[in-house]
């Protein structure tokens, strides 16, 4: 744990509303200057996702859910419904960013997972708005 301690500066416990995905999104992202409420946040991804079925290799998204795209689009646009890998790939492309999910199980920290979601944007993913841009990295883990 100690050894990725130099990447995380903020602790946030979002509230346990099953909307922790974009509450804890939108508390990274007003670090870097994007403001949103989760709630905002959650509704702008939700109405993304609706109009681009597709991933940025032109896979449907269908494909990488476990229900019909309309039943799965219904069901994300419930308040309480837990975001997954198909909103942090849509919140990657809507805002042209790196996100790094960091996820550990148990309270030694002794198994680490990494997610890294990339935008499917030409443009240079750390550039946004002019500014120089290193990923949104999460930490999600238990406490010791």
């Amino acid at each position: 744990m100690e050894n990725l301690s130099c990447l995380y500066h903020i602790t946030y416990n979002p509230p346990g509303d099953s909307n922790c995905q974009f509450s804890a999104l939108a508390h990274a992202f007003q670090t870097i200057g994007i403001l949103r409420s989760g709630k905002s946040l959650w509704q702008e991804i939700v109405r993304y996702l609706g109009e681009n079925p597709n991933n940025q290799d032109g896979f449907p998204f269908e494909l990488f859910a476990d229900m019909p795209w309309s039943q799965y689009l219904a069901s994300m646009a419930q308040n309480g419904t837990y975001g997954d890998k198909i909103t942090l790939q849509a919140v990657s492309n809507l805002f042209n960013m790196e996100i790094v999910i960091i996820l550990t199980l148990g309270q030694k920290h002794e198994n680490c997972y990494i997610s890294i979601f990339h935008s499917f944007c030409l443009a240079d993913i750390r550039t946004l708005c002019g500014r120089s841009r290193n990923p949104l990295r999460l930490f999600n883990g238990t406490e010791s």
